[in-house]
């Protein structure tokens, strides 16, 4: 009599179960992955923001305004995303203001220039709370933070 070929029922649950360990390890790896990606982008984001700010100060003594979190120069407050230019001569300090990677509440970015306009804070939202360089949690346009960048 010859044995049986093929694989039994309980070595084919064996070989699945195995399976879906490595699907759902890999798959919790590749998320906080994207996490981390983000809040280094987001980083980056501040970084270049912080930049353009600055050579609006060296223009103007004075960094630009702000309302609701957003930057504003003279009349024009600028969502995230848009050209940031401003000046009776206009001047181009950033062709677009980075927009969070999610951009849904809470992670956009804000931006707050108390008067006399001498300081800045930029805020962002991250996903990792064991990021570095976080701080206590700080609100801004009613949405609390706990990533700042300031002069």
């Amino acid at each position: 009599m010859k044995p049986a070929k093929g694989f039994t029922l309980i070595e084919l649950l064996v070989a699945v179960a195995i399976i879906s360990v490595l699907l759902s390890v890999g798959l919790v790896s590749y998320s906080s992955f994207q996490k981390n990606a983000r809040d280094t982008q987001r980083k980056r984001d501040l970084d270049q923001i912080k930049i353009a700010l600055e050579s609006y100060f060296q223009e103007n003594l004075v960094y630009p305004t702000s309302s609701s979190g957003k930057i504003k120069c003279g009349a024009t407050t600028f969502n995230w995303g848009e050209r940031f230019v401003c000046g009776a001569t206009p001047i181009v300090y950033m062709e677009s203001l980075p927009k969070d990677p999610k951009s849904t509440s809470p992670y956009i970015y804000c931006y707050i220039s108390p008067a006399p306009n001498s300081t800045f804070r930029l805020y962002a939202s991250m996903e990792n709370d064991k990021n570095e360089n976080l701080t206590a949690a700080e609100s801004c346009n009613s949405v609390n933070y706990k990533y700042k960048i300031t002069n």
